[in-house]
């Protein structure tokens, strides 16, 4: 299923939203493989995003970043490692859709 620029829009704000929620609200430290996931996901996403959402993206990575650098320290966030059809699954079993 295709989605146009509002969809896709409206999934990533859901999904940043959500991922926030739940990983503030909990003190579980962030996995290093969470994070590489969410960074290829964001990788694959070729949409220009708006002002706003570019801030909250900006926003939640920056919150993601210092929790695993102060939990688990430097580790590699190289999402080379994370096959794309994780991602896609991933977003499809979520949102049953695909970007």
């Amino acid at each position: 299923m295709e989605l146009d620029q509002t969809d896709a829009s409206r999934v990533l704000k859901d999904l940043v939203y959500a991922y926030r929620a739940e990983n503030e609200a909990s003190l579980q430290p962030l996995e290093p493989r969470t994070l590489r996931w969410f960074y290829a996901l964001l990788a694959r996403i070729d949409l220009p995003l708006s002002v706003g959402m570019q801030s909250h993206l900006r926003d939640l990575l920056r919150v993601l970043e210092a929790r695993r650098n102060a939990v688990l320290g430097a580790e590699d966030d190289d999402a080379s490692d994370v096959p794309s059809d994780v991602v896609v699954y991933l977003l499809h079993d979520h949102f049953g859709c695909i970007l």
